[in-house]
């Protein structure tokens, strides 16, 4: 981190940091989590992803003051559920709601459309389109107001690379007209679970 800072001082950096959940990589002491705060403070980290596999508004927010108090951007992200059809639309809102009432202005998905596992046996990436369910197209429209919905919010989309086709979707979305920031890694560390790389 420090190496990045040093090297590319203009490009904001992130970190995507997952809370207190038992779904996450392991289970953290809130001792522990404040102290690898401080470090990546002290590298010039940019801004923090938060979030929680279970969506806990009350854990991510916990988190996100740690940052806050280092002087990082908080980014709240709302985790995509697997089941998307059966998954009510009001939760992603709530849940933003809940941190835009807070002062929160970073937003985010993470996993859109279940980090495209749903495509992974497309055999063109011309033949990348979002399913035409009623759920997806509800989404959709949010997202395109989504503006509108939180004035003065940005929203981010965390994108998996699966299967190649992480940039498709970024393309597909903007070509919907939906204004979000799109996310990179680089190059070692892209791919796959991550975002596509700068490259």
């Amino acid at each position: 981190m420090r190496m990045y800072r040093e090297n590319a001082p203009n490009i904001p950096s992130q970190a995507l940091f997952r809370t207190f959940s038992g779904m996450s990589y392991s289970l953290k002491e809130r001792k522990d989590i404040q102290f690898f705060i401080r470090l990546l403070a002290e590298t010039g980290l940019d801004i923090a992803r938060i979030f929680d596999a279970n969506n806990v508004k009350e854990d991510v927010w916990e988190v996100s003051q740690y940052f806050i108090n280092n002087d990082i951007i908080a980014q709240v992200a709302y985790s995509w559920p697997e089941d998307t059809e059966d998954y009510p639309l009001s939760d992603m809102i709530d849940f933003f709601t809940y941190f835009y009432d807070k002062g929160i202005r970073d937003f985010c998905i993470k996993n859109m459309w279940g980090g495209g596992k749903e495509w992974e046996n497309i055999p063109s990436v011309g033949d990348y389109t979002i399913p035409e369910t009623p759920k997806s197209l509800e989404i959709l429209q949010f997202l395109k107001t989504f503006s509108d919905t939180f004035p003065g919010a940005q929203l981010n989309i965390h994108m998996h690379d699966t299967a190649d086709l992480g940039g498709p979707l970024y393309d597909l979305l903007e070509a919907h007209g939906i204004p979000f920031i799109r996310d990179a890694n680089l190059k070692p560390m892209s791919g796959g679970p991550a975002h596509p790389s700068f490259e």
